[in-house]
């Protein structure tokens, strides 16, 4: 029987790549989104993170959650990052306690680490350091996650992702800064571990960086990703012309 995954966020830039991998790899794949979803699901449930009946609907019988969905972007506390990054976490946490879905790999970030103060040093998974409202944001639904594991039974991978290019215009700005060419994060590496995340086998809670081959710092400890997961990424970023 194939696994069941459930994909939050599914309509947006990594949710589109992610879920047709998921497919080829023979995992069951249900959507969750405000939008609708192009990128054809198995199936899909349109809602928003407040409604928490809809929530329930769409965790149900679900083997693992992949939780993308959130405000992405650095922004005003109570105007963005409030209902869809804090609330929002609460809210599929209670849903998959109520539904009895054991697994979730949250979307976390780069940004709970204070990582622009980090030169001349690794930084480990254990750092919490935001400097950023959404860094802090970030941070909370870690710190729900893992509550909910030492709670509720339910085990979690906090995986912090870099900086995953979304058109010309990052492309662009990343080029222009060379002290952040660390925190980059290819399409494709965002998916291999995405897809080993809901192949694995684990228990409680955890967290991993997922950056590039770290070829420009700053320097991320990425021993926690492949010894839990396989997960050594493969491309670096190249700023070009």
């Amino acid at each position: 029987m194939s696994t069941k995954v459930l994909v939050t966020g599914a309509s947006g830039f990594i949710g589109r790549l992610l879920v047709p991998v998921l497919q080829s790899e023979g995992f069951f794949v249900r959507g969750f989104d405000r939008r609708p979803c192009s990128c054809q699901p198995n199936e899909f449930v349109q809602g928003d993170l407040a409604d928490l009946p809809t929530l329930k609907h769409a965790v149900r019988d679900m083997d693992v959650v992949i939780h993308l969905a959130a405000y992405s972007d650095d922004g005003e506390f109570r105007r963005d990052l409030l209902l869809p990054n804090v609330v929002g976490v609460h809210n599929l946490l209670e849903a998959m306690r109520v539904e009895q879905v054991p697994r979730l790999i949250l979307a976390s970030s780069v940004h709970v680490v204070d990582y622009a103060s980090a030169s001349g040093r690794t930084l480990c998974v254990m750092e919490r350091s935001p400097i950023t409202e959404y860094g802090l944001v970030k941070n909370m639904a870690e710190d729900m996650c893992s509550m909910h594991c030492r709670v509720h039974e339910l085990s979690c991978i906090a995986a912090r992702l870099g900086w995953v290019l979304r058109d010309e215009r990052e492309h662009a700005e990343l080029r222009s800064r060379p002290d952040l060419w660390g925190l980059y994060l290819s399409s494709r590496d965002v998916c291999r571990l995405f897809l080993m995340c809901a192949r694995a086998s684990f228990l409680g809670f955890h967290v991993v960086y997922a950056v590039n081959c770290q070829k420009h710092g700053p320097v991320f400890d990425m021993t926690p990703a492949r010894e839990l997961l396989g997960y050594v990424p493969v491309d670096s970023f190249l700023p070009g012309p």
